[in-house]
């Protein structure tokens, strides 16, 4: 992995890069818009809020682009993709939950956004397909491998989406039941108090 090293034929210096076997560079972004994400969820949550989602989507979007323009050019040595890191879970976690066009809209333009624990699957993903591209495995088996792994990702974090979703639910509904229940006793000692009353 080479850090904020230029690279000649774009002109360009990311984050990191990999060169792989078949030459190709892999470029790794880690710039994010921390400024409006925090105005996102440190703000007063009233009128302003569907403003500063907005901001912070567009903000998103603008760093897609970039990473785009930057680095997923192909016919200068770019692989067909390039990685947008972002330097926390809770944040990716949030994005993929609330902002899943985002993530497809990245997808479109050949950006894959990564977090701190997927970038590492992804990454040991680079080193076992480089070492099979040296006995004579071809580019497009990376990108398959790549586009499983993000389907099987996508699917894994629906699945954990819904499952949060129910947990989330059944804790409502304990809540509930037990303000009944704790009701209910409330109601069978007042009957019982005045029965002895009489």
């Amino acid at each position: 992995v080479n850090m904020r090293k230029k690279i000649p034929k774009l002109n360009a210096i990311p984050d990191a890069y990999i060169q792989l076997h078949t030459k190709e560079i892999l470029c790794i972004d880690s710039k994010f818009p921390m400024k409006s994400y925090l105005e996102v969820i440190e703000g007063p949550r009233e009128s302003g809020e569907i403003k500063k989602n907005s901001n912070f989507n567009s903000a998103i979007r603008g760093h897609i682009d970039k990473v785009a323009s930057s680095y997923v050019r192909p016919q200068e040595g770019t692989t067909k993709f390039a990685y947008m890191y972002i330097p926390s879970e809770g944040i990716f976690q949030r994005i993929n939950r609330e902002n899943q066009e985002l993530i497809h809209y990245a997808s479109e333009k050949g950006v894959i956004i990564c977090s701190p624990n997927s970038i590492l699957a992804y990454m040991h993903l680079h080193y076992l397909t480089d070492n099979a591209h040296k006995i004579g495995d071809s580019t497009d088996e990376l990108q398959k491998k790549i586009a499983g792994l993000r389907k099987n990702y996508n699917q894994l974090n629906e699945t954990w989406n819904k499952l949060s979703t129910h947990i989330n639910n059944s804790y409502t509904n304990r809540d509930k039941m037990q303000n009944a229940i704790d009701s209910l006793e409330r109601s069978v000692k007042h009957i019982e108090s005045s029965e002895a009353e009489y």
